[in-house]
């Protein structure tokens, strides 16, 4: 006789379900998830933890929770304002371009610096956000690694070109070795061998990587790492505001004359700060030195970099694209996905003088 097998009818995900895994009552589950003021934030927290952890998504009479179920919704934007834009507004047009496409609506909600750290408060939260109607986080230039992780806890998250620790939060960025070589390449083929890099930030991701890249692409191409034409600066940039980088300046200027033809920087920002610095000095670029840069971005300058090109448009686009993958979100693997940059030729690069 053949033995029969019977499963047990799965149980239907609901608020009961959320009480019993924190063993809370079912009151303080609907209260927690309607944002009522009476509960303390760590048992908010735990709650909208679980409710996603087993794939609850609250309807309230309003509508708002309906729309976890649909193919429309809210995604969160969330911006450390205190950054230089670069290509932020292409980052929205390709977020908006897909958002349009699926449905979906942005709510963006912008920080300072010094803000970024109450987003994981309630009352500095957007609606949305605080009731656990969205369907994930974009964010946007550098925000503090321990508010990240947190905030992956209870959404799921993809970050536009800062990669973070955090296993659970996806990534949308650039291929750094292809882009730093191939401006490598073009002043190696100039005749320069003596090239330094300026305005490394080991404090950010972006900075780490176009930084690796400079010292594996000298490698490649057989040329030394020398430490004395390696400039590191302050961790405030690239926060907008004065950057008082007259001493670093004067050091460029030495290596200059010691020998140092070409600098390489992770910004456009970057370039056009040193650019400044070395015509006060009465260097001429790049009859006298060549600069690149990185981002090609449309700041106001007497002189257009050479450097590269980000696809910022797409990079929004892909990022709304990963979110929306799967939005169990944090439960995925790591997605990681690296974009090529094409060459901006600009007006800073020459060849080696003979």
């Amino acid at each position: 006789m053949e033995a029969t097998t019977c499963s047990k009818k799965p149980r239907k995900v609901n608020q009961t379900l959320v009480a019993e895994r924190l063993n809370v009552s079912v009151a303080t589950v609907s209260k927690a998830l309607r944002g009522m003021s009476d509960i303390g934030e760590e048992t908010v927290r735990k709650v909208q933890m679980a409710a996603r952890e087993i794939g609850y998504d609250r309807k309230t009479k309003n509508g708002i929770g309906d729309l976890a179920n649909t193919e429309c919704g809210f995604i969160g934007v969330l911006v450390n304002k205190s950054t230089y834009p670069a290509s932020r507004g292409g980052y929205f047009e390709g977020l908006s371009k897909e958002a349009v496409a699926r449905n979906m609506s942005l709510v963006s909600h912008y920080a300072s610096k010094n803000e970024c750290k109450y987003i994981i408060e309630r009352s500095h939260q957007p609606w949305v956000i605080r009731n656990n109607a969205v369907k994930g986080l974009v964010l946007i230039h550098h925000w503090p690694e321990e508010i990240v992780n947190y905030l992956s806890k209870l959404f799921p998250c993809v970050s536009i070109m800062h990669q973070y620790d955090d296993p659970a939060v996806g990534y949308v960025g650039v291929d750094s070795s292809s882009a730093i070589g191939k401006l490598m390449d073009m002043l190696y083929e100039a005749g320069h061998r003596n090239i330094g890099f300026f305005g490394h930030n080991g404090a950010i991701s972006w900075s780490r990587r176009r930084f690796a890249a400079y010292t594996e692409s000298l490698c490649r191409l057989g040329l030394a790492v020398n430490s004395q034409s390696i400039v590191e600066v302050e961790q405030d940039y690239p926060e907008k505001g004065g950057l008082d980088w007259e001493k670093h300046f004067d050091y460029v200027a030495s290596q200059i004359r010691a020998g140092v033809t070409a600098w390489m920087c992770p910004s456009d920002l970057a370039g056009h700060e040193l650019y400044t610095g070395l015509t006060r000095r009465g260097f001429s670029v790049p009859r006298d030195v060549s600069i690149t840069g990185f981002d090609s971005s449309s700041m106001e300058s007497s002189i257009r970099l050479t450097s590269v090109k980000v696809r910022s448009v797409e990079m929004g686009v892909m990022a709304l694209k990963m979110l929306l993958m799967d939005h169990s979100g944090y439960n995925m693997p790591r997605q990681v996905v690296k974009l090529d940059c094409d060459i901006a030729l600009g007006e800073t690069v020459a060849g080696l003088k003979t």
